[in-house]
């Protein structure tokens, strides 16, 4: 009953992709994406970095966040766009960086734009995020921290000159193609499409743009020569032509993503309805994936397509034939943190894509014992003949993908108390095995109920790895463990038994009797071997 109930614990993982920001050059031959993930077998750390892909994948440009300063960091080390110059001299890098003060963080900046060139280094900065246009002459700042006026909102700066003009105008974070050529910015104000100049500022007449406020981030992109102007409204998909004055609409369904070509005669765009890539004017659909694309970016001259799925591929598409050709298969991607862990305990992985093919774990060089696995977690148990560590090499190896997951290393400890949970309660069993304690089901006061742990180290006699946990003779703890009932003060449980659970791997039951004249529900119990050791701490319901 409890393995089931282990094995089936509801996963709520953020539904967001492996790879986004993507930026290609004007004749589609180099990509330019973020993603946390890293090529196999480097050792670059596991945040947001820009990888290139043109004749083969690379990294291109990556960051670590530097010293602490205040609530923040001295570097912005999330790299979460990439918008390459049409000849791909320069590229325009969006990133940002934690902070983790509260009102402390009011006059933080969080967003850095920078250009570097193709190489990487750095040619120009300033706070915000960054859009440039086609030609890398100008660049557009914008999502900036204005708190107490001592930086404007958004500016455009000349990239020949450095001069910067501010804008009247704030933009959100999806501002990825709204600068043309000689300097024009589109921007949407209430329900008024705007272009804007430093000699002058138009409101387009007759365009309906969907409003932008707090709660929406409508994507609106302008033609090179700032003529064409597409953008979302109220009925779907919409093309401004500048010269005649006039909207036509394109697509009546919502758009999760759109791009365009230089010049948009050429627009994509990612349909709610069915995830699919779709081209506007015409309408033709362009991709089939069963697993859905989240993000779309075409080359400038309009003739590839490079898309993002949901499942971790990354692919890409002639636009007039539709075919599709895979640059990235399915990336497993790992979202939780386990460390510090301790040998013999079962562990779970949460995630992305975890299963596609032949997986395996390591830990300090070492496979580990995979008892579950699905798409979205997988279940092992750390060997025991693992060695105690701080920093053990942690690799989780799936299918032919050639980026890897967090987390690159692991603490080993001998003990690392931890629990399994389920709506934030204690994963538990009543005295005659009978279910789960739940809110519905608590515990009884004097009842012997079986607590599930993990991390509670070395047992004797000593189980194998991977081996089922006997029940003749048992696996007990070797350590001195405590259990205590928190109610504003600890009440010492008795404790029957503790040891790996019959029947299980790499699972730990310590049988404790509930005290008596409890005042609170759910209440606290926590588990450790003695004042100053690592402690394990869970909710649990009781009976008042």
């Amino acid at each position: 009953m409890i393995r089931l109930l282990l094995f089936s614990l509801a996963v709520v993982s953020p539904a967001v992709g492996q790879f986004a920001g993507l930026g290609s050059t004007a004749d589609g031959t180099t990509l330019y994406f973020s993603t946390p993930l890293r090529l196999r077998g480097t050792d670059s750390p596991f945040y947001h970095k820009v990888l290139r892909y043109d004749t083969q994948l690379s990294e291109f440009l990556s960051r670590d966040p530097g010293l602490p300063i205040g609530w923040t960091t001295s570097n912005f080390s999330e790299l979460m766009t990439a918008q390459p110059s049409r000849d791909g001299s320069v590229v325009a890098i969006s990133a940002s960086r934690g902070c983790y003060g509260g009102s402390g963080c009011l006059s933080v900046q969080t967003n850095q734009g920078t250009i570097v060139d193709r190489s990487g280094r750095p040619i120009f900065a300033d706070y915000g995020y960054v859009s440039m246009s086609p030609n890398a002459r100008w660049a557009l700042f914008y999502a900036r921290n204005s708190f107490g006026s001592l930086i404007t909102g958004s500016e455009v700066v000349d990239l020949t000159t450095g001069k910067a003009t501010t804008l009247p105008y704030g933009f959100m974070q999806r501002a990825r193609r709204q600068v043309a050529n000689d300097g024009t910015v589109a921007v949407v104000v209430g329900s008024a499409l705007h272009l804007w100049r430093a000699d002058g500022d138009q409101v387009m007449p007759a365009a309906s743009p969907s409003p932008a406020n707090y709660s929406t981030d409508p994507q609106v992109l302008l033609s090179a020569d700032g003529r064409r102007v597409v953008y979302q409204t109220a009925n779907g998909l919409a093309l401004y032509d500048v010269s005649a004055a006039a909207e036509t609409p394109l697509a009546t369904a919502p758009t999760l993503w759109a791009s365009i070509s230089d010049d948009a005669s050429v627009i994509a765009f990612v349909s709610s309805a069915d995830s699919q890539v779709w081209l506007a004017s015409p309408l033709r659909q362009l991709t089939k994936e069963p697993d859905g694309i989240i993000e779309v970016i075409l080359s400038g001259d309009g003739r590839v397509a490079y898309a993002a799925t949901s499942g971790g591929r990354l692919l890409r598409i002639d636009v007039a034939t539709g075919g599709v050709t895979e640059l990235i298969p399915t990336s497993p991607w790992i979202t939780n943190s386990i460390s510090p862990v301790a040998p013999g305990s079962l562990y779970q992985f949460i995630g992305h894509n975890l299963s596609p093919a032949d997986v395996r774990i390591r830990i300090g060089g070492m496979d580990a014992p995979i008892e579950s696995l699905s798409a979205d977690q997988v279940w092992f148990q750390v060997p025991w003949e693992v060695p105690l560590q701080d920093s053990a090499p942690m690799q989780y190896i799936s299918g032919n993908s050639p980026l890897e997951s967090p987390p690159g290393t692991v603490a080993v400890q001998a003990v690392a108390p931890g629990s399994f949970t389920s709506d934030s309660t204690l994963i538990a069993a009543h005295q005659d095995f009978s279910g789960p304690i739940t809110t519905q089901s608590p515990a009884a006061a004097g009842e012997a109920i079986a607590i599930y742990l993990n991390g509670l180290g070395a047992v004797s006699p000593a189980v194998a790895t991977g081996a089922i946990s006997p029940a003749s003779p048992p696996a007990l703890v070797t350590g001195p463990l405590r259990c205590q009932f928190w109610d504003g003060g600890p009440n010492d449980a008795t404790i029957f038994f503790a040891g790996l659970a019959p029947g299980m791997v790499g699972v730990y039951q310590v049988s404790v009797q509930v005290p008596s004249g409890l005042r609170v529900t759910p209440v606290g119990v926590t588990c450790d071997f003695g004042l100053g050791t690592p402690a394990v701490t869970g909710l649990l319901p009781v009976k008042l």
